[in-house]
């Protein structure tokens, strides 16, 4: 009733889905003090919004063949956050070696970094409440 079209209705959906989302990171990750918390801090939350409801991830994840200007939109919004958050810790000296253009390549990394752990952990897990609870991205010394 209220779109023109089911087209319509899934880019706009995409667009809440990909904002909810981002407002779930960002509460998750707030009192984070390193770039370390504030990446296992956002797998998790990222790991706990796909799991309700479910089918949010196959809307984020077709919506490169389904939609891919509200696609396009959503990546931007999401590897925008990166990159600012990515500038934080090179600024505070917590990565090191990243060039200010790198830092574009290596959000996108990050984000398939999590795609992957989340198909891996989540998404093919036999039980749904299945999930890495014991890692942590800092190595052990």
């Amino acid at each position: 009733l209220y779109f023109d079209s089911r087209q319509a209705l899934f880019e706009e959906l995409l667009a809440h889905e990909g904002q909810d989302l981002v407002l779930a990171m960002r509460h998750a990750v707030r009192g984070a003090t390193s770039f370390y918390e504030v990446e296992e801090q956002g797998y998790r939350a990222f790991f706990e919004y796909m799991r309700e409801p479910p089918w949010t991830f196959r809307v984020l994840n077709e919506a490169e063949v389904a939609a891919p200007a509200a696609h396009s939109r959503y990546l931007s919004m999401m590897i925008g956050y990166y990159i600012a958050s990515l500038k934080r810790s090179v600024a505070a000296g917590e990565i090191r070696r990243y060039a200010e253009a790198e830092l574009e390549a290596l959000a996108h990394m990050l984000i398939a970094a999590r795609t992957s752990v989340y198909r891996r952990y989540l998404k093919s897990a036999r039980s749904p409440a299945t999930h890495p609870r014991g890692f942590s991205l800092r190595r052990s010394e």
